[in-house]
Formats: structure tokens, C-alpha cells, sequence
């Protein structure tokens, strides 16, 4: 049987903002640290010969929280943070403003996860 080859698309990914920080802490406290984390997985992707690494992505709730917490930890004194915390606080255009904020985690695979800290994506490690 032909072994199906597994392809990484920059341009597919699951993302994890910093303002699921709170979400992701109840779901620990509560009993639901190791059950999966949900992505959002409304579509499958695929090709002719293969398959993306992202289809198979899986998580626990714990190991979310943990790198979602660590990219948080690396950019929380940066200028870029900082001003997404004012902005996100005090203004309404937060949306807007801030489509991707700092601290977010994008998951390509399992070895190919990276945070944004405000200028650039950086590859982070658990």
C-alpha cells in the first residue's frame, strides 16, 4: 500500500488568540484539562496525493493554555503588547485595530507552531 504524503500550507493554519487566555483557564479548573482542545475545524484539506499536517493536529486543553500562556509571557513587555492592551481596554475600535493581536499562536503541525509578537510570526517550542 502507497504511503500518503503529509504537506504543511502556510497559508492553513488554526489560530489562538490571547483573549481565549481566560476561557482556556476555566476549562483547566474544571476537570478539562486534558480532554482535546476544539479547534475550529470546519473544513478538511487535502490533496490529490496527501493530506496536511493539520488535519491531524491534536491538543489538550493543558498544552493550549501552556503555549498560549508562554508566547503571552514573551511579548508582555513589548511596545506592541502594551498597546494592545490599551487599545483593547479603552477604545472601540478594537477590532479593527487589532486583527491578529501579539501573542498569537498559529498551528501549522506539531513541530511547526509560531506566535506573533507584534512585528513578526517566531517559531515557539513547548
Amino acid at each position: 500500500m502507497k504511503q500518503k504524503n503529509v504537506y504543511v500550507q502556510s497559508d492553513v493554519f488554526y489560530q489562538v488568540k490571547p483573549s481565549e487566555l481566560l476561557k482556556l483557564e476555566i476549562l483547566i479548573q474544571t476537570g478539562a484539562k486534558y480532554s482535546p482542545y476544539l479547534f475550529n475545524k470546519a473544513k478538511q484539506y487535502s490533496y490529490a496525493d496527501g493530506d496536511l499536517a493539520i488535519n491531524r493536529l491534536q491538543f489538550t486543553n493543558l498544552e493550549i493554555f501552556t503555549l498560549l500562556n508562554k508566547a503571552i509571557n514573551i511579548v508582555k513587555d513589548t511596545e506592541e503588547y502594551i498597546n494592545y492592551i490599551i487599545t483593547n481596554t479603552f477604545s472601540d475600535d478594537k477590532v479593527i485595530y487589532y486583527s491578529v493581536p501579539p501573542g498569537t499562536i498559529r498551528f501549522y503541525d506539531f513541530d511547526l507552531i509560531c506566535f506573533y509578537n507584534g512585528k513578526v510570526w517566531r517559531k515557539i517550542k513547548f
